[in-house]
């Protein structure tokens, strides 16, 4: 597991629409989270969309190792998406958060299960 963390971004980090995605993440660990997210994904997907979870697997692999080799002075830098500032240290938080977001739809609308969900574990 990744053993960055990163304090939490303040409410001017992003726009108001990603605030819920950020509070889904219960810590600062986002290395930890991102990489055991990858995991639950990959166990609960697994009898469904083989293509889909190499693409993920790869896509979660590509951010781990660019969130890993991240200067300390990068997590602070913002700029805009949407027309809207946004720092590097709350799209780390969204990333996981949007994660999160998608495991509890697939677990409860359409009953998926596998493990216990990892972040609640970590």
């Amino acid at each position: 597991m990744s053993p960055l963390t990163l304090s939490r971004p303040g409410t001017d980090e992003s726009a108001p629409f990603y605030h819920g995605y950020i509070d889904k993440v219960p810590g600062e660990r986002i290395g930890e989270y991102l990489t055991s997210q990858l995991g639950e994904v990959m166990r609960l997907l697994a009898p469904l969309l083989a293509e889909l979870l190499r693409e993920f697997q790869a896509v979660r692999a590509s951010t781990i190792a660019l969130v890993e080799g991240l200067p300390s002075a990068g997590w602070d830098r913002r700029g805009q998406a949407s027309g809207k500032v946004i720092s590097t240290r709350a799209i780390a938080y969204i990333l996981v958060g949007h994660v999160t977001h998608h495991l509890a739809v697939l677990r409860d609308r359409y009953r998926l299960s596998s493990s216990p969900d990892a972040l609640a574990a970590v």
